[in-house]
């Protein structure tokens, strides 16, 4: 590892990791609030809703946000600038148009969903009101990936992670005492806003040289295998709380909700170093330096694992004084948020394999990795939760995440040579 590659990466890294904290953190504060607010009961219902939006969000993305932070990354190395504004209005309007589409579902269907799904009426309104941010957050997290692919990684992570957080947190206090209602509409609002956010800074950094044509074609064939992989890897992600939501009563979605968010904060090291790597990635394969390409995969996990053990180990040692501060019967959530927190120590300790193979043309693998770790977790969680709740939530979690990731470090050492295991 040369002392002047790691020195390069170094402060994008930390500069990276220390708005993707902050957003984290606001985030959390968010959380606390509602949680104070509404009561473990209507915070659950909240959580639930959000955790059921996770999967139109993924399916209207089409696969788009990681497609246009590839090419665009691409065609930025060749200067081709008609190129990158035609992939960016070709890639919005098809988000906004799928968008649409399923606001209106949601809509139609919200009862049904609430009553017959998953037994809870309160949530009827509550999907309804949250539905608006679809469109919004679909559009603001692709821009959000198109800013990141012009090299402006501190606003493209201010637009997809922080922006949202924030003008909720201000909303909330704006409109102090508010139902539950409320908080899902001001969700939707400031969604509605950061994606305004995330407009105006495209317009601001992006080429003025007028879109070219750009075929379906060459869109399509890196979004489709993209789209598989978001829609279960929220498989993967959410799972987990939805089976505890069926089986289970609406504090318990809020207690398992508050762990996974707190959890998080060691998983928000790796998300953050990729918003840094991800063009380099992109670009180094693309020219065929393979040397360079693996030794940046291992300063960056070297700098992961730095960043994250701290937080472990607080996770590990003192997790009743963290859940406590969202109300003392969060606590008894204290053994899940150990398990997920060392699983997202192992998520982040196995290096940016995911994004890895995405940004190199192996979308397919990682298809299959996601697909093969999310059906196991599933069956694991159908098996364990009704009878363990939180406990058994906690396990099918970490469980499908390690096994994704290990398949993954198998995959990137069989497909481009990189061991990530081995770190110097």
């Amino acid at each position: 590892m040369t002392n002047m590659a790691f020195r390069t990466l170094l402060p994008h890294a930390s500069l990276a990791f220390s708005i993707k904290l902050l957003g984290a953190i606001v985030g959390l504060i968010v959380s606390f609030y509602i949680t104070r607010l509404l009561g473990a009961k209507d915070a659950g219902i909240y959580f639930l809703a959000l955790s059921f939006m996770t999967f139109p969000v993924a399916l209207c993305s089409l696969g788009l946000n990681n497609t246009v932070l590839k090419l665009i990354s691409a065609y930025m190395e060749d200067q081709k600038f008609a190129q990158i504004n035609a992939i960016f209005n070709k890639s919005t309007s098809w988000v906004i148009l799928a968008s649409l589409t399923f606001t209106v579902i949601i809509c139609y269907f919200s009862s049904f969903i609430a009553r017959n799904i998953f037994n809870k009426p309160d949530l009827d309104a509550v999907l309804v009101a949250i539905s608006f941010s679809l469109i919004f957050t679909c559009t603001f997290n692709l821009h959000g990936h198109a800013i990141q692919a012009l090299r402006k990684i501190k606003l493209a992570m201010i637009v997809m992670g922080l922006a949202h957080n924030i003008f909720l947190l201000v909303l909330l206090l704006l409109f102090s005492g508010v139902d539950l209602d409320g908080v899902a509409f001001s969700y939707s609002l400031a969604a509605f806003l950061t994606m305004l956010l995330g407009y105006i800074v495209w317009r601001r950094y992006k080429s003025p040289t007028k879109a070219s044509y750009v075929k379906n074609q060459v869109i399509l064939k890196s979004s489709i295998p993209m789209l598989v992989i978001h829609l279960v890897a929220q498989v993967n992600a959410q799972s987990s709380i939805l089976l505890l939501g069926t089986w289970h009563s609406s504090a318990s979605v809020a207690y398992f909700a508050v762990s996974v968010k707190v959890a998080s904060l060691i998983g928000f090291i790796l998300m953050a170093v990729n918003r840094v790597v991800a063009p380099d990635f992109s670009v180094l394969y693309a020219t065929k330096k393979y040397d360079q390409l693996a030794e940046k995969v291992r300063h960056s996990s070297v700098l992961m694992i730095i960043f994250s053990l701290p937080l472990l180990v607080f996770c590990l040692f003192f997790p009743e004084w963290i859940l406590s501060f969202f109300g003392e019967d969060f606590v008894d959530a204290k053994n899940s948020l150990r398990i997920l927190a060392l699983s997202q120590f192992l998520y982040v300790a196995s290096g940016n394999v995911n994004l890895l193979l995405q940004m190199t043309g192996h979308e397919k693998v990682l298809r299959d990795n996601i697909i093969i770790s999310g059906l196991f977790g599933i069956v694991i969680g159908a098996i364990i939760i009704p009878a363990h709740s939180i406990l058994g939530s906690a396990i099918s979690s970490a469980i499908a995440l390690t096994m994704c990731n290990l398949l993954s470090c198998y995959q990137v050492k069989k497909n481009l040579n990189i061991n990530m295991f081995k770190l110097w």
